[in-house]
C-alpha cells in the first residue's frame, strides 16, 4: 500500500473514532471526556458545546469519501518528494484550530510542528496521540513544542492586531500566510423563521470568532428586525460567558457614549454600518433594495470575504443558511490552496 493510502486510511479511522465517541458522549473514554470538559480552563472561549461541535464537523470531514476526494483532486500526493519540516501557527480561540493544517501536512508527507499552548491538555495533541496509536509510523512526523531551527516552511494565520510586524516577519520566509476574513450573510424576502434560526448557528457558533462565522448581514429593506431577534433568542445563553458578555457590554457602552444608533436584545448588538471589522457581541448590517444591487456590493468586498451564507442563487462561494461551518477538506481559509502549496 502506498504511503498516501496508508495515511488516508489512518485519517479515516480517526474520523470514525471521533464519531463513535460522540455517539455515546458523555460516556466513553473518560480521558477524552475530561479533555473536552476542561478546555475552557485553559481558554475561556473553548466551551464544551463548541468543542463538541468542532469534533462533530471533523468526524464528517474525515470520512473515507471526503479523503478519497482529496487524493483524487491532488494526484501529486502519491508522488515521492523531499520531506519538509512545516511549522503551523493556527488561529486562536477556536476549538481544534490547526486540525486542517495537520491533515494537509501529514497527507503531503511532511513533518508537522506546533506549539501546544495547553501542554498535555491540548485537545489536538490528544488526537494526534490517538493517530500515532493507529499508525505508529506517523509518530516520526508529528512534533509538539518549541520550533527547531530546521523549519523549512510555515503555515500561518495572521493576527489583525499585529498584522504589520507579524506578516513582514513571515513574508521573508517560505510561508503561506492566511489573512483574516469574515463571512457575510444575505437574507432574502422569502427566508422563513426557521431559516433565520439556522442563520443563528452561523452567527454565534464559536462565539463568532471563526472566519466562517457571519459577522455582516445584508437584509431586504422591508425586512422586520424584530423577526430576526425572535428567531435568534435561543442563543441568549452566550451572555452567561464572561468573555462574550464583557465584549457585548463594552461595545454597547461605547456606542451609547458616541451616540451611535443600534438595536440590541440583551446579548447581541445590531448596528447598521458598512464596516467589516465587527467586534464580538455585535453584528453589522446593511439594507439592500434588489438582488442585483447586493450582488454588485458583494463583488466590491470579495477580497475581504471568506464565505457567503445565503439561500439566494448567483453568489460565488456561497452556502445555505445554517451551513457556514460545513466546509470540505479541499476548501481553504483565505482561499489559499494549502495542499497545492505543500506539494510545491
Amino acid at each position: 500500500m502506498k504511503q498516501v493510502d496508508t495515511r488516508i486510511d489512518s485519517f479515516t479511522k480517526i474520523g470514525d473514532w471521533i464519531g463513535t465517541f460522540l455517539d455515546t458522549y458523555p460516556n466513553g473514554d473518560p480521558e477524552f471526556v475530561l479533555k473536552i470538559k476542561s478546555q475552557h480552563i485553559y481558554n475561556p472561549w473553548l466551551i464544551e458545546q463548541f468543542v463538541l461541535k468542532a469534533l462533530n464537523l471533523w468526524s464528517m470531514r474525515l470520512s473515507q469519501a471526503s479523503l478519497l476526494e482529496v487524493s483524487k483532486r491532488y494526484p501529486g500526493m502519491a508522488e515521492k518528494r523531499q520531506e519538509k519540516h512545516v511549522a503551523v501557527i493556527p488561529e486562536e480561540n477556536i476549538p481544534l484550530a490547526g486540525m486542517h493544517d495537520l491533515i494537509m501536512v501529514l497527507a503531503a508527507g511532511h513533518h508537522f510542528y506546533a506549539k501546544n499552548t495547553n501542554h498535555e491538555n491540548d485537545l489536538l495533541q490528544f488526537i494526534t496521540n490517538q493517530l500515532v496509536l493507529i499508525d505508529p509510523k506517523m509518530g516520526q512526523f508529528i512534533h509538539w513544542g518549541a520550533f527547531p531551527k530546521v523549519i523549512d516552511t510555515y503555515l500561518v494565520h495572521s493576527k489583525p492586531e499585529i498584522d504589520g510586524a507579524f506578516i513582514s516577519y513571515f513574508e521573508k520566509k517560505d510561508s503561506l500566510i492566511r489573512r483574516r476574513k469574515i463571512s457575510i450573510g444575505i437574507l432574502s424576502p422569502n427566508d422563513s423563521f426557521d431559516d433565520i434560526k439556522q442563520l443563528g448557528t452561523d452567527i454565534f457558533s464559536f462565539f463568532g470568532l471563526s472566519r466562517y462565522c457571519v459577522r455582516k448581514l445584508f437584509i431586504p429593506r422591508s425586512f422586520p428586525l424584530n423577526q430576526f431577534f425572535e428567531a435568534i433568542e435561543e442563543f441568549s445563553y452566550l451572555y452567561q460567558y464572561n468573555r462574550y458578555a464583557n465584549n457585548y457590554d463594552y461595545h454597547k457602552s461605547v456606542f451609547m457614549m458616541d451616540q451611535i444608533p443600534f438595536y440590541d436584545n440583551g446579548f447581541l448588538i445590531l448596528r447598521e454600518s458598512p464596516e467589516l471589522h465587527v467586534p464580538v457581541g455585535c453584528l453589522y448590517y446593511e439594507y439592500y433594495d434588489s438582488e442585483n444591487e447586493v450582488q454588485e456590493r458583494v463583488k466590491g468586498m470579495e477580497t475581504s470575504i471568506q464565505e457567503i451564507v445565503t439561500n439566494l442563487q448567483g453568489f460565488p462561494r456561497s452556502v445555505k443558511l445554517g451551513k457556514a461551518h460545513e466546509y470540505a477538506l479541499w476548501e481553504y481559509e483565505d482561499h489559499k490552496d494549502t495542499m497545492q502549496f505543500l506539494l510545491g
